[in-house]
């Protein structure tokens, strides 16, 4: 057989793989994004610990999600991580009700219009994400095409977002905030699905799903954003800015982070029990079976027919975890959509009628409301 060299896939990009170095960097962007929480004046050791709480909690989350792959969903060491964080999800929750100056007033989340329109945009930015990460790496590992090109192959997305977001909200002030967004959503797990239904070989299914997923991300932003701030006092406008950017972080953290992790699963088992037939060498199969990326890297160094037929499997394999990743943000769209219907009012926001820090009637434009 062939010799293969392994040495160059140490510093080989890994599709599906997110280390501890991408969990530091998703932890890093959703510090950046809880500091914002913190106004100017609070600088006191209480806001730190906060943040701190916040921090640690949500690193937990997405750490515990890309490493379930590599222990099994089912085990010991999942299932122990992913209650760790629930707890301390819980602790940074009970922390805050508690607190006298909380960095986050957890009780604006029983106004619906708040919560229920966070949770939409949250669920819209998990599928936007997860399908981004996933979608690319298909344009180049199946489709052969370059980190360029395959960035230009999703532009579709943002064209339709640039299309839809400005006629959001004259669409809303006819339908409704509610219906709007609901809408937008239902577009989007639309678009999700023509792309896993119908992406096989060929950019067409994609560019279409595209088109449809990136107009329905922008029907529902800007009507999802408006609810969120048009809920909070005027007086904590910087809260609901806040929220309105971290439900963003975090919607993309988590987004990357289950569709990868499952898809990697996937590919993985399908790729896993068919490859062992090439009689390749037990290193070079955990390889391959790990990301596509080092099978199209082994795959030349091996003679041309094993070769080719090491890349179809892989390619067979990709697809089928494409696949089963775009049907888990159609899932989450929908349920953001079914959220928006059932929590947000019609007309989009419902006041908060009190601070619940200072427990003031909230004032905008020199009346109580």
């Amino acid at each position: 057989m062939t010799a293969v060299n392994l040495a160059p896939l140490r510093k080989l990009a890994t599709p599906f793989m997110i280390d501890e170095w991408s969990a530091e960097r998703e932890a890093a962007l959703l510090s950046r994004s809880l500091v914002s929480f913190l106004p100017v004046n609070a600088q006191s050791f209480s806001r730190v610990k906060s943040l701190n709480r916040a921090i640690t909690a949500l690193t937990a989350v997405v750490y515990s999600v890309i490493e379930a792959p590599a222990h099994g969903w089912t085990s010991a060491w999942t299932i122990t991580a992913m209650g760790a964080s629930i707890v301390l999800v819980g602790v940074f929750i009970g922390w805050e009700m508690r607190h006298h100056t909380p960095m986050l007033e957890v009780r604006f989340f029983t106004n619906p219009s708040f919560s229920a329109a966070s949770v939409s945009i949250t669920f819209a930015f998990f599928a936007l994400a997860g399908a981004i990460f996933i979608v690319t790496q298909y344009l180049q590992f199946v489709l052969d095409y370059s980190p360029l090109r395959a960035g230009l192959g999703i532009l579709p997305a943002a064209g339709a977002i640039a299309v839809a977001g400005p006629v959001s909200a004259h669409v809303a002030q006819h339908l409704g905030a509610r219906i709007t967004i609901a809408t937008g959503l239902f577009i989007t797990a639309g678009g999700l699905a023509v792309q896993a239904l119908l992406a096989d070989s060929s950019y067409l299914p994609i560019a279409v799903g595209q088109g449809l997923f990136g107009l329905g991300l922008g029907l529902a932003m800007a009507p999802a954003t408006d609810s969120i701030m048009g809920s909070l006092p005027a007086e904590r406008a910087g809260v609901g800015s806040a929220v309105n950017d971290t439900t963003r972080e975090v919607g993309s953290a988590l987004g990357v982070a289950v569709i990868g992790s499952v898809a990697g699963s996937v590919y993985a088992d399908h790729v896993g029990a068919r490859v062992g037939a090439l009689g390749l060498p037990g290193n070079v199969t955990d390889a391959v079976t790990d990301n596509i990326g080092a099978a199209t890297h082994l795959a030349q160094d091996l003679d041309p027919a094993a070769g080719a037929e090491l890349m179809q499997i892989a390619r067979d394999g990709f697809v089928s975890a494409m696949h089963t990743g775009l049907w888990i943000g159609v899932a989450v769209a929908v349920l953001g959509a079914i959220v928006a219907l059932a929590k947000i009012p019609a007309s989009g926001h419902q006041p908060q009628a009190t601070d619940p820090v200072t427990a003031e009637p909230a004032v905008v434009g020199g009346r109580d409301r």
